[in-house]
């Protein structure tokens, strides 16, 4: 995928979440999501708390050669939870 192409892909998935979650107000934050026992406040938290992370590797450097890419770093959690 080019730079530009994943560049909008990711802005795009950040507005459409944005779009989701900015009329909702407190209580309905505090009601169940699609995720089995958490609330949709549960999971704002969660993926700001991931962007966050992703946010803060994507500007540290390192001096290792990267040992995979993007597509070859999921291989690993293939079987799911647990192995």
């Amino acid at each position: 995928m080019a730079l530009d192409e994943g560049r909008e892909a990711c802005a795009a998935a950040v507005r459409g979440f944005t779009g989701a979650v900015d009329d909702l107000d407190e209580l309905a934050l505090l009601g169940a999501s699609r995720c089995h026992g958490w609330s949709r406040l549960d999971v704002v938290v969660h993926l700001l708390d991931g962007w966050s992370e992703l946010l803060g590797a994507l500007v540290s450097p390192v001096d290792a050669a990267p040992t995979v890419d993007a597509a070859s770093y999921w291989t690993a959690f293939a079987d799911g939870p647990g192995g």
